[in-house]
């Protein structure tokens, strides 16, 4: 993912292997603390994708050789700072393979 710049110092992730996802956070330097979680990309099966209620989801137009994997993102608002919360269409543009 490339993040936008107003995220500098302001936001951390976090990756979990038993869901497949990175979530994204706003960081808290002065308690060193998650703050409001703002993002979400998935990694699913196309089965595990079949089986999900995709209304609650952003898929994104990732291929990766080799895999049927399909990426999907959830975005979360936060009310600490409007600045820093992502539309849809920057999350499309925004993650991608490399």
């Amino acid at each position: 993912m490339c993040l936008p710049d107003r995220w500098n110092g302001k936001v951390t992730a976090r990756s979990d292997a038993e869901m497949r996802s990175l979530s994204f956070y706003l960081w808290n330097s002065q308690t060193s603390s998650l703050g409001d979680k703002l993002l979400t990309i998935y990694r699913f099966t196309e089965q595990q994708w079949n089986e999900e209620n995709q209304e609650d989801y952003i898929r994104l137009d990732i291929q990766v050789q080799k895999s049927k994997a399909v990426f999907a993102a959830q975005i979360f608002k936060t009310n600490a700072d409007d600045s820093l919360n992502l539309s849809a269409e920057e999350v499309k543009n925004s993650v991608f393979a490399i």
